[in-house]
């Protein structure tokens, strides 16, 4: 393949990952969604916080950004997030270039790059007020946050597509997340977001993969070496829209950037309820009370679409 040497390769190369095994093993890309930005670019704490990402080969993510960075040279973009596009900030600011039928355009092709080099799309989205409200004390403070609760999910999820006809061969799956910065305090230490990730995503493992049949490495990086992020952060973008319009506008229709997210029926996504938070309550209890998943029988449940 003659694409300039990139953060994939990379990747595979670290994880000795030989050719073959790029056109066989799959990588799935994360995002998180827990904030927006106001008018003046400002993050706060959203009610809505999910994950969502891709699923695909190491040698199909290598086309994807090969075809992305056609799309936005095409475009003149030079770094395409879906938050800023969607509300006229940064470089998508001036309306007299970024017009109704040329925002249509880009929008059009980066699903549809998403949609043709990759497998699955996979995500978890929670209200931060269903969290808060049914998750005992005790149990938000081993989370910490709801974007574990929905690593959980993802995790779940992704177990559950190991008989998935779709993945033929899936081997363990590496997983890759957008750089999540800052810190919060544990006890008396402060711990960094992805160190604490990470310890999670090992226990996680450990609980419901135990020979490492399909759950692998994990790592984080930035859009700006990984451009395949952004087609994770297209997904969670549309992921947590969906959300909120479910909570609080169910009658609205569809999106259409989310109809066209959808038009090869591969997204799995999971809009976790309050019955499937007592659900989960059940099974953690379950499980620290030596339970099996199967004694427990209480994961939660998909949607898809």
């Amino acid at each position: 393949m003659n694409a300039p040497y990139s953060g994939i390769q990379r990747l595979a190369e670290l994880w000795l990952i030989d050719e073959q095994g790029r056109r066989e093993r799959y990588l799935v890309i994360f995002k998180v969604f827990n904030g927006y930005m106001d008018e003046t670019g400002t993050h706060h704490p959203s009610d809505v916080v999910g994950i969502a990402g891709y699923l695909s080969t190491y040698d199909d993510w290598i086309r994807f950004m090969s075809e992305w960075d056609q799309a936005m040279r095409l475009y003149c973009i030079e770094d395409f997030h879906m938050n800023e596009f969607e509300n006229h900030w940064g470089e998508f600011a001036d309306n007299r270039y970024w017009t109704p039928d040329i925002r249509t355009r880009v929008i059009e092709r980066v699903c549809q790059i998403c949609q043709q080099n990759t497998v699955l799309g996979l995500g978890c989205a929670i209200s931060r007020e269903h969290y808060e409200r049914v998750l005992p004390p005790s149990i938000q403070g081993d989370l910490r946050d709801p974007y574990y609760y929905c690593l959980y999910g993802c995790m779940s999820m992704l177990l559950a597509c190991k008989e998935d006809t779709r993945i033929a061969t899936i081997k363990p799956v590496n997983f890759l997340f957008d750089h999540k910065p800052g810190r919060f305090k544990l006890g008396a230490t402060m711990v960094g977001w992805q160190a604490f990730a990470t310890e999670f995503y090992n226990r996680v493992q450990s609980a419901l993969d135990e020979n490492g049949e399909v759950l692998g490495a994990l790592t984080f990086g930035t859009r700006q070496v990984y451009s395949p992020i952004r087609a994770a952060d297209l997904l969670v973008y549309e992921t947590g829209k969906l959300q909120r319009q479910r909570l609080y506008e169910p009658w609205r229709p569809l999106r259409k950037s989310m109809r066209a997210l959808r038009k090869r029926s591969n997204l799995i996504i999971s809009f976790q309820t309050e019955v499937r938070l007592r659900n989960f309550v059940r099974f953690l209890e379950g499980y620290r009370a030596g339970m099996s998943a199967n004694q427990i029988s209480a994961k939660p449940r998909d949607i898809r679409s």
